[in-house]
């Protein structure tokens, strides 16, 4: 809930993050991490953000998540194959 009212806070100062952006892929964290950078100057500088904006996005985010699918675990999740992975990783990372 914190990250996600968080970024709704971004999305309400830079509607830029509301749209998809022309920019080349490998820019494209610069284009975000100025972002986070002016943010944090306004929030320096005690500058408002215009709260209907940022109600306006984390509504907008929720609306269009895709649907999550409830799992039955009983038919659909195999344990064995789950303990052989554990088993795996953990010999992997402490032999």
């Amino acid at each position: 809930m914190v990250i996600e009212c968080s970024f709704g806070r971004m999305k309400g100062r830079f509607g830029a993050l509301c749209r998809a952006m022309d920019i080349n892929l490998d820019d494209l964290p610069f284009a975000i991490y100025a972002c986070f950078v002016l943010h944090n100057d306004y929030k320096m500088n005690k500058e408002p953000v215009d709260e209907h904006k940022v109600s306006t996005a984390i509504q907008y985010d929720r609306d269009f998540q895709p649907p999550t699918q409830a799992i039955n675990y009983r038919s659909d999740c195999n344990e064995a194959e789950g303990k052989r992975v554990r088993r795996v990783l953990t010999t992997f990372f402490d032999p």
